[in-house]
């Protein structure tokens, strides 16, 4: 879903209109196709990764982490530049549109299943809602959501904490996010290692201490370069627990679609709450002091871990990777009867035929 129109929307609401509900309005519809992209590209990166039989869904999570470095460099060099905010949305949206138009272009097209004959397992609409039952998927989503409350609340709130609690101008606050930014891409391009040498759980684990740090030494450093130390921890510690999430909830393919669904769900939840949260607490404590909240995130985050372990087929079930054709077909071992033997036995060995025939004759 194309949402170029709607970042322009949000900066003529912004700079020409100063319309807070036109600004509100093209931000609900951009959040509306992001989301509904963002469930179709983690599915597919899971079907990737499950398919090439290697961990790589932190790879394509670094390519959004560049991206996001990428772009706050350039808000940073416009905002020194004194750029009106529209000129950043417009360009914002002629790149969207681009990506929109090349997109289909650039991917190779795949054999649809039609084509190939290959079967596929269709999920009823009752089993999709009854994923949101499962005290698995349940608890990778609250991982997704301790965590993304964690990452949202960085984008959301760090720049605009060392603006106003240390004086900064606009222009250092959002190169300090940049560093952030910055942290979370170099972690996703290891990622994979990581993961495949100490698993999920370790790395869940890891990444909640290291953000837990980063953001302690963040809000109490006595000085500007510890809260650079702070913040890259910070991003250090959010960058992999999100791709893990999602690559956990997709264990099984024929659910992947729902689960992620749900941990995606429990992901927007935390980035809808944490603004107005951490905005109403630093109103009283100030924003860096509010941020203290994440915290808790981080600590459910770390006590769940265990539960994005590599799922396992329940007792009696196939594995997921199984094949509609195989797990349907049975061999049938031959049986041999009495009379399958008193035919082999009283059968004519070959070399003996000759002379039955002369006998006869």
């Amino acid at each position: 879903m194309s949402t170029d129109q709607d970042v322009v929307i949000i900066g003529v609401g912004t700079s020409l209109l100063g319309s807070f509900a036109l600004v509100v309005a093209g931000m609900a519809v951009y959040g509306f196709g992001s989301a509904i992209c963002d469930v179709a590209m983690n599915v597919e990166g899971a079907g990737v990764e499950k398919a090439i039989g290697k961990t790589i869904m932190p790879l394509f999570h670094a390519s959004w982490s560049a991206g996001m470095v990428v772009g706050t460099t350039i808000g940073t060099a416009l905002v020194f530049a004194h750029v009106d905010i529209l000129v950043h949305t417009i360009g914002l949206a002629v790149l969207l549109l681009l990506g929109a138009a090349l997109a289909p272009r650039a991917i190779p097209r795949v054999a649809t299943h039609a084509e190939t004959g290959e079967e596929v397992a269709h999920v009823s609409f009752r089993d999709r809602m009854s994923i949101w039952l499962e005290p698995r998927t349940l608890a990778i989503g609250l991982i997704a959501l301790g965590m993304a409350f964690t990452e949202g609340s960085a984008n959301d709130w760090l720049a605009l904490g060392m603006v106003d609690d240390r004086g900064l101008d606009n222009g250092q606050g959002a190169a300090l996010f940049t560093v952030f930014t910055a942290s979370m891409t170099v972690v996703r391009l290891v990622g994979t290692r990581l993961l495949d040498r100490f698993g999920r759980v370790w790395v869940l684990r890891a990444s909640g201490t290291a953000a837990f740090t980063g953001l302690l030494l963040f809000v109490l450093a006595p000085s500007f370069s510890l809260a650079v130390v702070g913040v890259s921890l910070w991003g250090l510690g959010a960058a992999l627990a999100y791709p893990v999430t999602l690559a956990a909830a997709s264990d099984d393919p024929v659910r992947a679609a729902a689960r992620v669904s749900v941990v995606t769900a429990f992901a927007s939840v935390a980035r809808l709450c944490a603004p107005p949260a951490i905005g109403r607490l630093g109103e009283a404590w100030g924003i860096r002091q509010a941020l203290v909240i994440i915290a808790g995130g981080l600590v459910l985050s770390v006590l769940l871990a265990y539960q994005a372990r590599k799922e396992k087929p329940a007792d009696g079930e196939l594995p997921a990777t199984v094949t509609p054709e195989i797990s349907q077909t049975t061999e049938v071992p031959e049986i041999v009867t009495e009379a399958s033997v008193d035919a082999e036995a009283l059968s004519v060995p070959s070399e003996l035929e000759p002379s039955l025939e002369t006998d006869s004759r």
